[in-house]
This record gives structure tokens, C-alpha cells and sequence, in this order.
């Protein structure tokens, strides 16, 4: 729950592992655990982007987790409708474009389920299941932008 507390706190979202072990942290402190468990979530958290922590620390079992979860996550229904209604919302592209967009992005998955690219074979298996969702889901909201024209203001 705590792994993107700084999310929106940073310029490169890459630094946000990081930055969310940092502001959790002293919350972690006002519970009733070790410093040995506090030691471990900071540090799941903060590796969980890029596998790097931004110092040395042991490979744990814990960190793979948070990171599996962030990656199965990132093909949930709920996030593949809410990057398609914020893409909607900020304009960001056209009917035409987001087409173009979502082919490439077709593309990446398929690769990726012919690949194990979680940290363990039970994150894997639910990856590739959230995968197959998100191409069912954009092979179907491309024939539904394949007929949907933007509308031409007088």
C-alpha cells in the first residue's frame, strides 16, 4: 500500500520506489515492528521500479512480491480503464493515433507472455493472464475507435 506514496512527488518516475521507501519510513517507525522488517518493506518498496534501491541490501523474497504485484497490477481491468479514461480526459490523442498506439503496445504484450519477466513463477502466471485481458481489452476498443470519428466543429 505504501510502494507509490511518491509517485507524484518526483520528475522521473523511475526515482519513485525510492522516494516512496523515504516517506514511509517514519510511518513504518510508529508500528510495532522491527527494524529488520522496516528495513525490508523500505527496501521492497524502494526497489520495486527498477530492481535498485540506490544502496546495497540482500535479495529478498519480499521485494520480488511488491515488484510481481506492481507489474500484474499494471494490467488490472481497473488501471486499463483508467489510463484509457485519462488518455480521454487530457486529449492526448485522437481516435486515429491512439489506434497506432495501442497496435504497439499489442505488440509488447504478446512478446511478453512468451516470456517470464516477473521475479516468480506464481507473478508470472497472473501476469500473463492480466496480458491476455489487456490485449482482449485493446483488440476491442480498437474496432470500437476504428469507427468513431472526431467530431467536426462549425
Amino acid at each position: 500500500m505504501l510502494h507509490d506514496l511518491g509517485k507524484f512527488e518526483c520528475e522521473e518516475n523511475v526515482d519513485h520506489g525510492r522516494l516512496s521507501a523515504a516517506f514511509a519510513k517514519p510511518f513504518l517507525q510508529t508500528l510495532d515492528l522491527t527494524e529488520k522488517e522496516i528495513a525490508d518493506i523500505c527496501f521492497s518498496i524502494a526497489s520495486h521500479v527498477d530492481g535498485k534501491a540506490g544502496y546495497e541490501y540482500e535479495d529478498i523474497l519480499e521485494a520480488k512480491i511488491v515488484t510481481d504485484a506492481d507489474n500484474i497490477d499494471r494490467f488490472s481491468s481497473s488501471k486499463i480503464l483508467m489510463s484509457k479514461l485519462w488518455s480521454i480526459r487530457d486529449g492526448k490523442r485522437a481516435p486515429a493515433s491512439e489506434v497506432q498506439y495501442l497496435e504497439k503496445r499489442i505488440k509488447r504484450m504478446r512478446e511478453m507472455i512468451n516470456q517470464d519477466v516477473l521475479e516468480t513463477d506464481s507473478g508470472n502466471a497472473l501476469f500473463k493472464e492480466k496480458l491476455k485481458l489487456s490485449i482482449h481489452f485493446y483488440h476491442t476498443l480498437i474496432e470500437d475507435l476504428k469507427i468513431t470519428h472526431e467530431p467536426v466543429w462549425l
